[in-house]
């Protein structure tokens, strides 16, 4: 990203991206309304989005929000940084099996904006962050021990 690129005020240090697998295309526009309460609530700021359609013979299609009519409304939010390179969505792309849709979402966590502006103000910064894997959690919340199949890592 060119500095001239970039958005204005941006958290460098609370950018994060999420992969959404979901069942097919048509499942899109089902995300659509949280994505966009998300933005106009302020808790995040989108800075590239992503669709990867893996078909039923395993090729992979990828297309920008433009390209999907149930995204449509999601073009708008957009903030296209070109932040995700060809390798991030080929990774990203290993999660999405034959059949199914992957959206990639690389967003500015605006919600934890406080944080990071007082660990600045101090010297400090966020250096880290991890979405912890679901077994993990309900394991943890469960008192069920971990089954190393089911979790996802992290």
């Amino acid at each position: 990203m060119q500095p001239s690129d970039r958005p204005p005020d941006l958290a460098t240090d609370l950018v994060e991206y999420f992969v959404v697998v979901l069942p097919d295309r048509a499942a899109l526009g089902g995300v659509v309304p949280a994505v966009t309460e998300m933005v106009r609530s302020e808790r995040i700021r989108v800075l590239d989005l992503v669709v990867l359609a893996r078909g039923p013979d395993g090729a992979l299609e990828i297309a920008e929000v433009g390209d999907a009519d149930d995204l449509a409304p999601l073009h708008e939010l957009e903030g296209d940084t070109g932040l995700l390179s060809e390798n991030d969505l080929r990774l990203a792309a290993s999660a999405v099996r034959r059949g199914e849709v992957g959206l990639v979402l690389v967003a500015e966590d605006r919600w934890a904006e406080q944080l990071s502006t007082a660990a600045r103000g101090v010297g400090g910064r966020i250096v880290a962050g991890e979405r912890i894997p679901a077994p993990r959690v309900e394991a943890a919340v469960t008192d069920v021990p971990v089954d190393p199949e089911r979790d996802s890592g992290g």
